[in-house]
């Protein structure tokens, strides 16, 4: 199978994943031995290292919240549940199937987690960390409980919310490391956390297509026309899906969700002016084809509109099957190239 390797995580990434694991597995290790579960440094060192790297692991937790809200990395962990039931049986049952050859989910530098990816460091990061963090704290401050009104009955409950959290955690790490060895080859998403690049598999290749794109348009009866003319996939494409956005503001969402082939984009939606409209999509830095459609009273804007960076622009009374086809096979070609170029 073909495959390319793209640039997904930056430098400051790795530095974060690598530095919260060394962290937590730390503050594992000294937290068992201050439960007194084994004794090995001592109380009074276990104790002094789980502090230390307490505090080191917040500090780094604050710089990555203000790194993702900076960058707007954030978006990757939103929460979503398209091919959540696929994803799931993929790790469940396909990857030991030799029927399933392909992962469901189609990865890219806009969506680097998979929705069963989202779900986990959504609990991690919201639920089990906080908790663990805050209960942490009230441990650490249990001296001045009485100046804050909080009454020392409750260190009891504060210890069972710490001790379930750090459990926890730990299955989260063994499940992380199970599904770190589930990718082709074995070592590729070690490699990936590693060197920061990516392999993907190109299914696009002269024996399989499969394409994906979103029409944009509040014509519901043209939707319907360009449906029908694509329900027979061209010559050599396996598998062909047309998503419908009625509005600009339905599109951009699910652009900011999903990852498509091409986008097919009508100039005369009422959501704002036409270049304003291309801005918008074209700020979103999808790195996808865009195609624009208007009717005839738009052609002589042709010229302006392809200065924009539009890959095609069509006329909507001219546009059937043969011209539907030219323009996927045009937005395959763009793929290709750019990764190859890459």
């Amino acid at each position: 199978m073909a495959s390319h390797k793209e640039l997904f995580f930056t430098r400051f990434e790795r530095f974060w994943h690598w530095g919260q694991a060394l962290l937590v597995l730390i503050l594992m290790f000294t937290g068992l031995e201050v439960a007194q579960a084994y004794a090995l440094l001592g109380y009074a060192d276990a104790t002094h290292w789980h502090n230390l790297c307490a505090w080191s692991l917040i500090c780094l937790w604050i710089f990555t919240i203000f790194w993702h809200i900076i960058t707007g990395e954030w978006r990757q962990y939103r929460w979503t549940t398209d091919k959540l039931g696929a994803v799931f049986h993929y790790y469940t049952t396909g990857i030991f199937s030799k029927k399933i050859r392909y992962h469901p989910f189609k990865k890219t530098r806009r969506f680097k987690h998979n929705p069963l990816q989202r779900i986990a460091y959504l609990l991690l990061s919201l639920v089990i960390m906080p908790l663990i963090g805050l209960s942490g704290l009230l441990y650490f401050y249990y001296d001045n409980w009485e100046q804050i009104a909080l009454d020392r009955t409750l260190l009891s409950p504060v210890a069972a919310v710490h001790l379930c959290m750090a459990f926890a955690l730990l299955v989260f790490i063994i499940l992380h490391i199970y599904m770190s060895f589930t990718g082709t080859p074995l070592m590729s998403q070690l490699q990936a956390m590693l060197t920061g690049y990516v392999v993907i598999e190109d299914t696009r290749t002269e024996d399989r297509e499969e394409f994906t794109f979103l029409l944009v348009t509040e014509d519901r009866d043209f939707a319907q026309v360009v449906l029908h003319g694509l329900q027979v996939p061209p010559p050599g494409m396996e598998s062909l899906h047309m998503e419908h956005a009625v509005t600009l503001k339905e599109g951009m969402q699910r652009l900011e969700q999903h990852s498509y082939d091409m986008v097919m984009l009508d100039l005369e939606l009422s959501d704002g002016p036409f270049l304003e409209n291309i801005a918008r999509i074209q700020a979103l830095d999808l790195d996808t084809p865009l195609v624009v459609f208007s009717g005839d009273e738009a052609y002589g804007n042709m010229e302006l509109v392809m200065r924009k960076g539009v890959v095609d622009f069509l006329i909507k009374q001219e546009i059937g099957r043969n011209t539907l086809i030219r323009v996927i096979q045009h937005a395959l070609f763009r793929i290709r190239f750019d990764r190859c170029t890459r």
